[in-house]
């Protein structure tokens, strides 16, 4: 490495670390690392690895950037909004430390695709938000032999990993999670929400793994997990399970195919009702335009009611009881008590109960929970099929969509 006088300025602060020095920065300038996800961890993990020095940073996603991005995703901006996050951060990138390479990969990170991409980098970087991507990442850095650093943040928590499989003892992704997560059990951020900060401190935490990989410091996270809660302001390290011995990674795998497949594409819609029990968006808006008679009962959490409120319906034909209370009540009795009084307070001819939610997930669970009970005798129950945002366009002059 040249150590010129632009370097020696750039690099100056981690030149003069015993643990760095003209060594570790020369590893650095030679490293190429692969980033998975633009987004709240690939930001400021990107903008550390490229101001550390990381010769070659590749960047995968396929996402544009929306305005929801931007309270965590700090290499984007309100000039960006509806731009490939791939050139959006590559610009932030370019302007940090122009001696750094940026490779863009503007598409879908699939089976297919997967060996190829990573096999021109060195250690693999999973910034994603979701089971299936890290399942994949975790693969691939079997089958090729890569170090790969692993991050995640949700609700105010976050986890962190680096795994070696390919090294004795030292477990895969699939030995400490060998079955895929059902895909309606598993909250992502944008139904469970984060906060902008975890990916901050769980992005840059990240990155100093990643830099700790290339320069060859011996104490990392390997075989061990850093968990994050940003409620508690605490940190702990959880040593994790060694390699499992009927585990794919000590096989000797040849390619993809070897490690059982996990479904890469969103879960379906849930589909516990049959058709004559849910309404169609359309029809439902013209029930609110013809102001047919019915009882609404909200069925999201409190949170979601604060940011998007059912300003279309009329007084005493509205209830709000969140889902966790219908499916996880131990006597609902009270629930159906109250569900009576109100439609006592209706007109004589109403009959109807429509339940709504978000999504027409938790929807379908509440309607098939209340139909378990004496309302089917009296009463009509149906849901709104696709929920909130299957109405977003349908209903007009109304800001309840705001998410």
């Amino acid at each position: 490495m040249e150590l010129n006088q632009e370097t020696v300025e750039r690099y100056s602060r981690q030149l003069i670390l015993n643990e760095v020095g003209l060594e570790g920065q020369t590893k650095l300038k030679n490293a190429k690392i692969i980033v998975i996800g633009a987004g709240g961890l690939g930001c400021p993990l990107s903008l550390y690895c490229c101001a550390a020095g990381v010769g070659t940073i590749g960047i995968i996603d396929n996402d544009t950037v929306d305005a929801s991005n931007l309270h965590r995703q700090i290499c984007h901006d309100v000039n960006h909004l509806g731009t490939p996050k791939v050139d959006s951060i590559e610009k932030k990138l370019n302007a940090l430390n122009p001696l750094v390479k940026i490779i863009k990969y503007q598409t879908k990170l699939n089976r297919s695709n997967a060996v190829e991409i990573f096999s021109n980098f060195d250690v693999i970087v999973d910034c994603s938000d979701n089971a299936p991507t890290r399942y994949l990442a975790s693969d691939a850095s079997v089958l090729l032999r890569k170090p790969l650093v692993s991050a995640s943040a949700l609700r105010f928590e976050g986890q962190l990993s680096v795994y070696r499989p390919f090294e004795l003892g030292n477990p895969c992704y699939r030995c400490i999670f060998p079955d895929a997560p059902d895909p309606s059990l598993t909250g992502s951020c944008s139904t469970a929400g984060v906060m902008g900060f975890v990916c901050g401190v769980m992005g840059s935490v990240q990155a100093q793994e990643v830099v700790k990989q290339i320069v060859g410091l011996d104490r990392s996270l390997v075989g061990k997990m850093l968990v994050y809660s940003a409620l508690d302001c605490s940190f702990r390290t959880i040593k994790l399970r060694s390699k499992v011995e009927d585990c794919v990674c000590n096989s000797n795998p040849k390619s993809l195919q070897c490690f059982k497949d996990v479904l890469f594409e969103c879960s379906p819609p849930l589909m516990i009702l049959k058709d004559k029990e849910r309404i169609l968006p359309d029809d439902y808006s013209k029930m609110i335009a013809e102001k047919t008679p019915h009882l609404l009962i909200d069925v999201r959490n409190f949170q979601e009611t604060q940011f998007s409120n059912l300003g279309y319906e009329k007084p005493g034909d509205f209830l709000h009881l969140p889902i966790k209370k219908i499916t996880d009540s131990d006597d609902i009795s009270a629930i159906v008590s109250n569900i009576n009084t109100k439609m006592s307070e209706l007109k004589d001819d109403c009959n109807l109960i429509v339940v709504m939610c978000k999504r027409g997930n938790n929807s379908q669970k509440a309607v098939q929970k209340l139909k378990q009970t004496d309302l089917v005798k009296q009463f009509e129950l149906k849901d709104v099929k696709g929920g909130l945002l299957g109405l977003k366009d349908l209903i007009p002059d109304s800001n309840i969509f705001d998410y």
